[in-house]
């Protein structure tokens, strides 16, 4: 999207192509408001025989709506020995070579007389022979086109098409995971975004279900036994995406094979001051030092719970983390034992965040024993079905010496 010649053609193409869809749902659903306030309008520009063409064109073509016509028993006619279904039919005039007959049908004329026809093909009367009564509201009802007189309405009929359109386009575009328009258009437009911008719209996408509805391909070779969990992708959302558990069933939906929410900490808190998040667009990349922002215990645990009480069987991990100002620290993680033993499918004790002051500390061999040991403890007394599995991150960047002490 460097060149400005290829983004022009790529919000040409989004508007056009969002346009072109939104009509086209709205002419297949047979949308009243949009025929009386855009289409008719844009009809009436044409000339009265080219519109004539033009519906002609569209019946040939299918472009009319597809809704089945109510069928009124009441209506249905005998003509000689003819079973007309209503006697509202279309006369000759219209379809005079035979080309929209089963169009017409289909939108509910109880018949179709084509014609005139003539032996030979011949060309009729020199142009201009068809003409609109603009005052004659029986011969074309013009009061769609004197509705739309004022700049006002016309520009907001404009707006309202194109923004209409371009949403209808992109929310296909995504339901079906183009992936061309993911790359073309819709991450350019993310990367405007600052980066924790771009993070929390994710977020919230996830939250409104608005991402690919193609339901995930699942490989049992790749189904993996971990602890007493069948999980079935390895690949799954490490914590640091969905931090307060706001997304936890749209990346299941979306064919990770697990979700692992946080960090949480006990009580809210706001993490590192902005900016936090970086990117590293070489490197396909980012930077995070949220610093551990929580919304708390209290409400990441209640999103989890109305899961599970929905039914919902995806496998989830909770990262426990400290609070940034806590005096006990041992305290805080062994209270998000408590918390989410019940309802986690597995548990993660963090010590291993650089934005936290301190927190490395825990690292070192006494003061890990004794957090893991209370943490163990913690975890033995609760009463549950199954004993939840507790898993230890420490840092990446730690010594070889560093690491044998934990072993």
């Amino acid at each position: 999207m460097s060149s400005l010649k290829k983004k022009l053609k790529t919000i040409i193409g989004l508007v056009v192509g969002g346009t072109a869809t939104f009509t086209g749902i709205c002419i297949y659903h047979g949308n009243e408001k949009f025929t009386n306030d855009v289409l008719l309008p844009l009809v009436h520009r044409l000339d009265p025989e080219t519109a004539h063409k033009a519906g002609i064109w569209a019946l040939k073509a299918n472009i009319y709506s597809k809704h089945k016509p109510i069928e009124y028993p009441n209506l249905r006619t005998k003509l000689w020995d003819l079973e007309i279904p209503s006697p509202l039919g279309m006369a000759a005039g219209f379809d005079k070579d035979g080309e929209a007959i089963e169009g017409l049908h289909q939108l509910g004329f109880g018949f179709v007389e084509v014609g005139t026809v003539t032996p030979l093909p011949q060309p009729g009367n020199p142009r201009p022979r068809v003409f609109r009564l603009l005052e004659e509201r029986n011969a074309y009802q013009c009061d769609y086109l004197l509705d739309m007189s004022s700049l006002k309405k016309k520009l907001k009929t404009i707006i309202g098409l194109v923004v209409g359109g371009t949403a209808t386009f992109t929310g296909i575009c995504i339901y079906h995971g183009n992936e061309k328009f993911t790359n073309d258009v819709l991450l350019p437009l993310v990367h405007r975004l600052d980066p924790e911008t771009a993070h929390k719209a994710g977020i919230w996408a996830l939250k409104a279900n608005i991402y690919s509805k193609h339901k995930p391909i699942e490989y049992p070779n790749l189904r993996t036994k971990l602890w007493d969990l069948e999980i079935p992708s390895p690949l799954g959302m490490a914590a640091g995406f969905d931090k307060d558990g706001e997304a936890i069933e749209g990346l299941h939906q979306l064919g990770f094979g697990f979700v692992e929410v946080g960090t949480v900490t006990p009580l809210p808190q706001p993490g590192n001051p902005r900016p936090r998040v970086f990117r590293l667009l070489e490197d396909g990349a980012i930077i995070n030092r949220y610093g551990f922002n929580s919304c708390g215990h209290g409400e990441v645990f209640n999103r989890i719970e109305s899961l599970r009480n929905q039914g919902f069987n995806g496998v989830i991990g909770v990262n426990l983390g400290k609070n940034k100002t806590s005096d006990d620290p041992i305290a805080d993680y062994v209270a998000g034992v408590n918390k989410f033993g019940p309802v986690a499918d597995y548990l993660v004790i963090n010590v291993s965040s650089p934005n936290t002051p301190g927190l490395r500390n825990l690292q070192q061999k006494e003061s890990l024993t004794a957090l893991l040991m209370a943490v163990l403890a913690a975890r033995d007394k609760l009463v549950t079905t199954r004993k939840v599995p507790v898993a230890l991150k420490i840092a990446p960047d730690l010594t070889e010496e560093e690491k044998k002490g934990h072993s």
